[in-house]
């Protein structure tokens, strides 16, 4: 758990709460079944010295700011500021002050009439439709063609997202029978070459979202990936694929 300041949302744990509980709210949790998921969620962090009184004071402050402060919550986070809990990272006496300062604030917050409940948008979250091996051709700004293949994915709060590798092969034209992309090899990095070894890359916007769909190209299905998706990986958007991977870091001119 990191702190870079004295502000509740400082630390580390503090913003990834209030952003795990407004992603709840927006993909259509009521509070009561958001608050109920939430704690689910983080047993060991409730129950550690340290970050306890961080998790009770962040989510109640969130909950507070959008108007469904949960009265559990509410308990649980005065009496972490009247008990003094809050402050048991801080050892330094100004640093200290400048903590339940702002400890205090909150509990005079708490307290206070809450605003009118807001509206929490959902949240974008990528779902690549693309699969592990499937062959994606590319087609760049200059008309020319690459082919990139599914190795694997990755997940996280963001969405699902490809691993890609680039195969070693630049078309004129669109078209590659299916057995000559089984015969092709993969390229390997010029620059920036990772730890594992590894000549793969994330494509962070694996919907193809806000992008021209003529550009890419699904055309081939189960073939048989050259390397891992796990160890290390380049991470890319679709917009710039052109200048930071295939020029940068393959060397290719197109």
């Amino acid at each position: 758990m990191g702190t870079s300041g004295f502000s509740i949302f400082s630390d580390d744990l503090a913003a990834d709460l209030r952003n795990e509980f407004k992603d709840l709210i927006g993909d259509g949790k009521t509070p009561q079944e958001a608050t109920k998921e939430i704690i689910g969620n983080h047993h060991d962090s409730i129950n550690d010295y340290d970050e306890g009184p961080v998790f009770w004071i962040a989510l109640a402050a969130t909950q507070w700011r959008l108007g469904v402060l949960q009265e559990e919550v509410k308990t649980k986070a005065l009496d972490v500021i009247d008990s003094g809990a809050g402050l048991v990272m801080w050892t330094d006496p100004k640093d200290k002050a400048k903590r339940a300062a702002v400890l205090q604030k909150l509990k005079e917050q708490l307290l206070s009439p809450q605003p009118p409940v807001k509206k929490v948008p959902k949240t974008f979250r990528e779902n690549t439709p693309y699969e592990v091996g499937d062959v994606l051709r590319y087609r760049t700004t200059n008309d020319k063609y690459v082919l990139f293949r599914v190795i694997g994915h990755h997940d996280d709060i963001g969405g699902h997202y490809p691993i890609c590798e680039l195969l070693d092969w630049i078309g004129t034209n669109a078209e590659i029978s299916e057995k000559e992309i089984n015969q092709l090899s993969i390229m390997r990095r010029v620059a920036y070459k990772s730890e594992s070894g590894a000549d793969s890359f994330m494509i962070a916007s694996g919907t193809v979202r806000n992008f021209p769909a003529d550009r890419i190209t699904l055309v081939m299905k189960r073939s048989k990936p050259q390397q891992s998706a796990k160890g290390n990986y380049l991470i890319e958007h679709w917009k710039s694929i052109e200048q930071r991977v295939l020029k940068n870091v393959f060397g290719i001119e197109i």
